[in-house]
């Protein structure tokens, strides 16, 4: 063996022990408790007047949500589901009437949500998280 290939093999075996490294480390998806915490505080859209809004908080043992689409408004309590690798959030008057009214998507600071009826999209909008000011 020539002192040439001695550097070779290293180099090769020390490629394959960080190729083998990164393919044990796949990404691990969020809980939903994990999207329950990024979920928590105001998220936002204002196109052409129409305001969007989407207000998420905990208070004592309840998940609570107001939310105002142009001029639908309300407030509920919620939970959020998964169900065929799909996340919903469930609202209702209190945690027994919950039930799914929204897919959702998180992706940093926007939070997409999507109205959908046996399967078929009925609309869809995306929120950016409103920042807190200091």
């Amino acid at each position: 063996m020539s002192t040439h290939s001695v550097p070779m093999i290293v180099a090769v075996l020390l490629a394959a022990f960080l190729y083998t490294g990164v393919q044990g480390q796949e990404k691990k998806s969020p809980t939903l408790d994990d999207d329950l915490k990024a979920l928590q505080g105001t998220w936002r859209r204002v196109e052409n007047e129409v305001k969007s809004e989407f207000i998420v908080q905990k208070i004592e043992d309840e998940n609570h949500c107001e939310y105002q689409f142009g001029n639908i408004f309300g407030k509920a309590v919620f939970k959020l589901q998964e169900k065929d690798k799909k996340r919903h959030i469930a609202i209702g008057f209190d945690k027994s009437s919950v039930a799914p009214a929204w897919q959702y998507r998180l992706d940093g600071d926007k939070l997409t949500l999507t109205a959908v009826d046996d399967k078929e999209k009925l609309a869809e909008i995306t929120l950016t998280r409103v920042k807190e000011k200091k």
